[in-house]
């Protein structure tokens, strides 16, 4: 379910990085890596781009989703190699270094200071010598135990960035089913749950026509996802859109309406042969997703009477 040019963008990554991983200088290193912290950070700008103009259920959203998850657990890998720890730790002094020479007036190491000889220019031998020699300090003093104590990883601020892009195109996912799902649940909201007939009345009980109408729509929508997405972005989907659904539920047709003996057996049924068996084709146990309405509100006090739901 990875796109192809994701597959050989992080391809291109790893070849960058066998190729510099033996140079002798870690400055060097540190360069190769700011360069491919810049690459990933237009790859994900470009992913954006093309985001904002799909819609959230097309395959192509849904590819790029599973692009940006693909992204984050291979830098989550790389993130623990020693290569990357060590350019972590090369980093972070040197930026440290770098800092402390600007407050004490020296500016910055990249700038190699001249003398001037008249009209011409001349590199001045002293800074060259000093400045490459405390550079070399800052590398010599290396000691495996200190990665031990160092704060944070070299592709953090990378996969944070990659991380919230991810939350939100799941976040508009799931919005977008729950408004069809919305749109079409207008009839069952207002059913005639106060009138309906007894359970005796039916020689077989079946799900309310406005479920029917429902139910369906919600299968569509999350079978429609399944196919898209990688398996673990999918329970998120689904597992998040349980929990919207058992408040939506809750709050417009529980709290919204009165029933009657009839009317709350049927949406009894409706509620365990429709939505828990829909959501049973990804989880053993449904009911536990919708624990709100199986735990707080499994019996409705009516004017004269209590019935159970489950």
């Amino acid at each position: 379910m990875v796109p192809e040019c994701t597959e050989a963008f992080m391809t291109l990554m790893l070849v960058i990085t066998d190729r510099y991983k033996r140079l002798p200088n870690p400055l060097a290193k540190i360069k190769f890596f700011n360069m491919q912290l810049l690459l990933l950070d237009d790859f994900r700008t470009r992913l954006v781009q093309i985001m904002r103009e799909q819609h959230p259920l097309d395959a192509i959203y849904g590819s790029i989703l599973n692009a940006i998850n693909y992204i984050i657990l291979i830098l989550k890998e790389w993130s623990d190699l020693p290569l990357f720890l060590r350019l972590h730790y090369y980093k972070v002094e040197y930026e440290n270094f770098e800092t402390n020479k600007k407050k004490q007036g020296n500016g910055d190491l990249a700038e190699i200071g001249t003398e001037k000889d008249g009209d011409s220019n001349t590199i001045s031998v002293s800074s060259l010598v000093v400045t490459n020699f405390e550079i070399s300090e800052v590398f010599h003093d290396f000691d495996q135990i200190k990665l031990d104590f160092m704060k944070g990883m070299a592709f953090d601020n990378t996969i944070s960035l990659f991380e919230h892009l991810r939350k939100e195109m799941r976040k508009i996912i799931v919005e977008m089913i729950m408004y069809d799902t919305k749109a079409r649940s207008q009839h069952y909201r207002k059913d005639r749950w106060m009138s309906m007939p007894s359970q005796k009345e039916y020689l077989k009980m079946t799900l309310s026509d406005s479920g029917c109408e429902l139910f369906m729509v919600l299968k569509d929508r999350l079978h429609l996802v399944q196919q898209q997405l990688c398996s673990p972005l999918f329970e998120e989907v689904w597992q998040k859109l349980s929990q919207l659904l058992n408040k939506y539920i809750y709050e417009e047709v529980v709290l919204q309406n009165r029933f009657n003996e009839g009317g709350a057996t049927q949406l009894s049924y409706d509620i365990t042969r429709g939505l828990f068996s829909l959501f049973g084709e990804y989880t053993q146990r449904p009911e536990n997703y919708f624990k709100e309405y199986v735990n707080v509100f499994a019996s409705i006090s009516l004017k004269y009477y209590q019935v159970i739901f489950i």
